[in-house]
């Protein structure tokens, strides 16, 4: 104990054994904050045995070159997951770290539901409750996002008939990322919850990160890096919030990307999203 206070234990032994053992002792807690240097991976199965339920993982991730694709056999091997290369790699590197804590949650008979979840500088961290049983699991959040050889991203969910056209043969020239998680990112609820509560003057680039998060439409997997589009156009890159507005006045959803200001998250086909430098030299 610290300081002789009974709610305060420092422990300085294998993380694996530990856990273990609080399993064995039958301890369970309602925060457990995994934050180890590099990968989670070798962890995560024993944060199954001492969290209650209902209770919270936050679960952070350093390994860069392997979440972002510089490292695919590693992704494999840490994460049962191939990895993407690339200005999108952020966001898919964090719907891998979240796809590989709810499949690890499943095979302890549990399933768990993001709360909190991002990117931003050097880590990603998701926050996730966990619940008992795998009855209020929605498989169809899991699946692959794929790239067209057209540049263009589409997510497929487990059990749905894969979106590639038949034009394309999809092991020579797809590319695959995942298996990963295509549902939300955020609990918006919770986020608000968090806004409120954070009300100190000290809060206050908490309270903007905060507010940047509850503006995402976490729910849309896809994400597209604009100048890597006006890149192959030869083109400027247009602002974010022109292209947003450009895509909603088409129908279709579209917000900011939280870890990436010259990003969209968006639900519009490429040809459409294409259409914003239409759009913009006709307006010159």
């Amino acid at each position: 104990h610290v300081n002789g206070d009974p709610r305060v234990e420092l422990h300085n032994e294998l993380a694996q054994r530990l856990l273990c053992r609080f399993y064995l002792e039958d301890r369970r807690f309602d925060w457990v904050d995994l934050d180890p240097f590099g990968t989670p991976a070798p962890y995560v199965p024993y944060l199954t045995g001492v969290v209650r339920w209902e209770g919270l993982l936050y679960i952070t991730a350093t390994d860069a070159p392997v979440l972002c694709g510089a490292q695919r056999g590693e992704a494999l091997k840490s994460y049962d997951a191939v990895s993407a290369y690339g200005r999108e790699c952020h966001e898919i590197g964090l719907r891998i770290l979240i796809g590989f804590v709810q499949r690890r949650l499943i095979q302890a008979n549990m399933h768990g539901v993001p709360v909190l979840s991002y990117y931003d500088g050097y880590c990603w961290r998701t926050l996730i409750r966990a619940f008992k049983g795998t009855r209020g699991f929605n498989i169809e959040h899991l699946g692959f996002i794929a790239q067209m050889p057209d540049g263009e991203y589409r997510a497929t969910m487990a059990g749905a008939p894969a979106p590639v056209n038949p034009q394309y043969h999809p092991s020579t020239t797809v590319r695959w990322a995942g298996p990963l998680w295509l549902g939300a990112l955020h609990d918006h609820a919770f986020l608000s919850a968090m806004h409120r509560a954070a009300h100190e003057d000290y809060f206050a680039d908490a309270r903007r990160f905060l507010a940047k998060l509850n503006r995402e439409l976490d729910e849309l997997p896809i994400v597209y890096s604009l100048p890597v589009l006006a890149d192959r156009l030869n083109r400027s890159v247009p602002s974010t919030r022109q292209a947003i507005r450009f895509l909603r006045a088409q129908g279709y959803r579209a917000s900011p990307v939280h870890h990436c200001g010259s990003a969209i998250r968006t639900d519009a086909p490429l040809r459409v999203i294409l259409g914003v430098w239409e759009a913009q030299a006709g307006s010159t």
